[in-house]
């Protein structure tokens, strides 16, 4: 069953020609209008501005997405290229691309809700440009919950996204999901979408925030409320694409 439509361009050919780029053009000229400004930075030199801006990205759309979906964090991009988006002179977002010989892997898209209109069109942009500077022929924008089919519900919730890489002109590619049974198919796809709508550390976030305080207290007892010890994690362990056949899909 296709579930998916996955996005790529060929970053030797692309162009900002044609009708079907129309409106890319036109988000481009708003973010120059606007001053926003794009190039390569090293995170080692923006990491508490880029985190920063993380979060508010997250607090803004309901924290981070799990399992295949890219997720933020610092150490994971040291071996990433990052575009930071700049606009009054200071750092107001950042796009990621994980990068390999001949394929690049769009990973984080990342803003504080400061940026102009068309700024994140012109780090994507400029992320193709240098992808076509690095000799890659192919870079993966990602995939989209089809807007048809048992997960249109889904798809139709982020069409703002469908319609943002489709500004593009990308080539698409159908993906299918696959199970052994109607009731494995039900129960693994179930899964794998809590993993990524509720992944293990929003759970923990969410229950921090809960008081476990006893309902009534003696002379004799001391009541203790408020959320319970929190831990971190002390290393990503995110699987990150060496190949086309591991990829990984990011929530733009």
């Amino acid at each position: 069953m296709v579930i998916a439509t996955e996005s790529v361009i060929d970053p030797q050919t692309w162009s900002l020609d044609g009708p079907d780029r129309a409106a890319l053009r036109r988000k481009l000229r708003q973010a120059q209008a606007k001053g926003a400004m794009v190039d390569i930075i090293d995170p080692a030199d923006h990491g508490d501005t880029m985190s920063r801006i993380a979060t508010a990205w997250a607090r803004a759309h309901g924290g981070e997405r799990g399992f295949s979906m890219g997720r933020y964090h610092p150490h994971a991009l040291r071996d990433q290229l990052v575009f930071g988006i700049h606009a009054g002179g200071t750092l107001r977002g950042f796009v990621t691309f994980q990068t390999g010989p001949q394929d690049w892997v769009l990973d984080l898209i990342r803003y504080d809700g400061t940026l102009p209109a068309g700024a994140i069109h012109a780090a994507m942009a400029a992320g193709f440009a240098a992808a076509k500077s690095a000799g890659v022929t192919e870079v993966n924008l990602g995939a989209t919950v089809a807007q048809r089919g048992p997960f249109g519900w889904l798809g139709r919730r982020h069409a703002g996204l469908a319609q943002f890489k489709g500004s593009f002109a990308p080539q698409t590619r159908p993906l299918y999901y696959a199970a052994p049974g109607a009731l494995r198919f039900l129960w693994s796809a179930t899964a794998v979408l809590w993993a990524v709508q509720r992944p293990h550390a929003r759970l923990t976030s969410w229950l921090g925030r809960l008081s476990f305080a006893a309902p009534h207290a003696t002379e004799d007892a001391t009541v203790r409320s408020g959320p319970p010890a929190q831990t971190e994690a002390t290393d990503d362990k995110r699987i990150r694409p060496t190949s086309r056949r591991a990829r990984l899909d990011p929530r733009r």
